[in-house]
């Protein structure tokens, strides 16, 4: 696979690939792998900075799903931005993070979504009980209309802003054609996202994130404070026991 953008002539481009790549032999079907089979897993690993970077993650949706613009719409209401729910609840308004986002990742056979966030070592399991929180919140509740608007348009500003560069258009061509076999527009990429609704997204954060599903990793001074890593584990796995 070849793509190609800019200041340049179609023609022109299809002969240079002939005279170079034509000998190629590129018959070989892609391999397909399942998707792992989702748990619940904790991992932590010391190391001593003076951080502790967490992830929260469970298992998102490959590129054929359809529901992958729920997601993104999900992603930018969770943790897309600054004005996102966790960025708000636990960064602006509690202070307790340095950093804090969520993101979305969807490939051929598979995806995931997780939720990162760079906190001070006292801070990480209050860190962990309000990010299980807001996501229990979207599983519960139905955002409201203007919030949903509010992201949907940011959303779609940022993908057409991400257009603006040559590099991001050629890429853009590049996984259209690889995962679905046709070049995929912005506009339908707008009207996709357009078509999501508040009963999508509570669907959505439903079916992602059952308790059973979520694994937590991290990173951090744990040798040191040796009360750390017990006292984070217990904030995730108390929430997964509840709920399950």
């Amino acid at each position: 696979m070849i793509a190609a953008a800019g200041d340049l002539e179609h023609d022109q481009v299809a002969a240079l690939v002939t005279r170079h790549f034509a000998a190629w032999d590129g018959a070989a079907d892609p391999v397909l792998q399942a998707p792992p089979r989702p748990q619940t897993d904790v991992a932590t690993r010391t190391k001593e900075t003076e951080q502790v970077h967490l992830c929260l993650g469970t298992q998102g949706l490959a590129q054929d799903d359809e529901r992958r613009y729920t997601l993104s719409v999900l992603d930018h209401l969770l943790g897309g931005g600054m004005s996102s729910r966790l960025f708000q609840e636990i960064r602006e308004r509690r202070g307790l993070v340095y950093s804090i986002a969520s993101y979305a990742a969807s490939y051929r056979d598979g995806g995931l979504f997780v939720v990162y966030a760079g906190m001070s070592p006292d801070a990480g399991p209050e860190v962990i009980r309000l990010t299980l929180e807001e996501i229990e919140k979207m599983k519960l509740h139905r955002v409201d209309d203007a919030e949903l608007r509010r992201a949907k348009e940011s959303l779609k500003g940022g993908l057409m802003l991400g257009l603006e560069s040559t590099g991001s258009r050629m890429s853009m061509l590049a996984r259209s054609e690889v995962y679905h076999g046709r070049q995929i527009t912005l506009d339908e990429l707008i009207a996709k996202v357009d078509a999501v609704t508040a009963e999508d997204v509570q669907r959505m954060a439903g079916d992602l994130f059952p308790a059973g599903r979520l694994s937590m990793a991290a990173i951090g001074p744990f040798r040191s404070d040796g009360h750390l890593s017990a006292s984070m584990r217990k904030a995730f796995e108390g929430y997964v026991e509840a709920k399950a």
